[in-house]
């Protein structure tokens, strides 16, 4: 439904809930598809990590782990082409 919406920048959370594998590659393909053709932006929060990578140009993982004395929240943020050349780095 998000997508039907004529918008700058697409925010879709989780696309591959609920769904079975063949129905995420086929809802995958679609959003690809769509956002490549328009041209616009899209951030997709996706726990599926095969499909986020089907998915994304670059992607955010970010790994919290907070210690109960520091609480320490660390962020790593990779970059570059999923699957191909992949950097991790600090933000």
């Amino acid at each position: 439904m998000a997508l039907g919406k004529p918008a700058d920048v697409y925010l879709i959370d989780e696309p591959s809930a609920y769904l079975d594998a063949e129905q995420r590659v086929t809802t995958s393909r679609i959003i690809k598809r769509f956002i490549m053709n328009s041209k616009k932006a899209a951030f997709i929060v996706e726990h599926d990590f095969i499909m986020a990578t089907y998915l994304a140009d670059k992607y955010y993982i970010i790994d919290i782990l907070i210690q109960k004395k520091t609480n320490i929240i660390r962020v790593i943020v990779y970059e570059g082409e999923p699957g191909i050349n992949c950097v991790a780095n600090s933000p």
